[in-house]
């Protein structure tokens, strides 16, 4: 491998530029879900800590989501105080999506025009109160500015009714699945399915997160952390796995990986 100013310039045989051993030279990865929460709950993950952990495992670009910061990123206003943030103290590529809430829909042109590469929003309670959930009504009037300029909508799609209050040790990975059935995702998920084919003519780009027990709809997007690990497998309280569990079960997560390895 050749490489000039830190841009590998050709792969081919004879000697190389640099031996690295038995360290793996890949291009680097992209993660489209990081919340750094920077300004406002630092204690959490701040651009520091955040990308400099992003460099240590590979990732040289990261997409910061518009919660848990205190303002979320909904307005000009608040993307600035992101970035004015972020200023000086990250070791790797940052870009931003927009957040998209009631009240926050007037600011979707300019959110655009300043950079955000698209827009967040939630069907439930974020778990934030800076960061109340959209209706879908409210969703499908927004849609068409989102269309129109070109940027997707990430949806967090989950039934509020459909959800329950936790009930035993609270920090087992299957108590908290319990309290979130997979009936909760697939009533969302087909209910915006539903809504948005109506108006899919308008060229909207939606993924689905936060994704159903059900194949047939797990297919229609994947969750940014499918693979945080199932359930059962997950020590109580494990901190390196403090994000939501897409896939319940092993079985589940067996199936899905054989139906996306299957041949064409």
């Amino acid at each position: 491998m050749h490489h000039e100013g830190g841009v590998v310039v050709d792969i081919g045989q004879g000697a190389a530029d640099e031996d690295f051993g038995e360290l793996v030279v890949m291009p680097g990865l992209v993660d489209s879900h990081v919340h750094v929460n920077e300004p406002g709950r630092e204690s959490w993950e701040g651009f520091r800590t955040a990308t400099r952990a992003a460099a240590a495992g590979g990732t040289t670009t990261i997409v910061d989501m518009p919660l848990n910061s205190i303002p979320p990123t909904v307005d000009p206003e608040a993307l600035a105080a992101k970035r004015t943030a972020a200023a000086g103290g990250i070791a790797v590529d940052v870009a931003f999506w927009g957040g998209l809430i009631p009240g926050s829909e007037p600011w979707v042109e300019s959110l655009v025009g300043a950079g955000v590469c698209g827009f967040k929003s939630f069907l439930v309670d974020s778990g934030v109160p800076e960061f109340p959930p959209m209706t879908l009504s409210g969703l499908e009037a927004v849609l068409p500015e989102l269309a129109r300029l070109g940027v997707p909508l990430l949806l967090h799609a989950e039934d509020p009714i459909r959800l329950h209050q936790m009930s035993g040790d609270t920090r087992s990975y299957r108590t908290y699945l319990e309290s979130r059935p997979p009936e909760s995702e697939g009533e969302a998920v087909g209910q915006a399915v539903l809504h948005l084919l109506a108006i899919a003519q308008l060229g909207a780009s939606v993924a689905l997160l936060h994704l159903p027990g059900v194949v047939g709809s797990a297919v229609l997007a994947l969750g940014f952390h499918a693979w945080a690990g199932a359930a059962e497998a997950l020590e109580n309280g494990a901190p390196a796995r403090a994000v939501a569990v897409e896939f319940g079960s092993l079985a589940l997560l067996g199936l899905l990986v054989a139906l996306l390895l299957r041949p064409a």
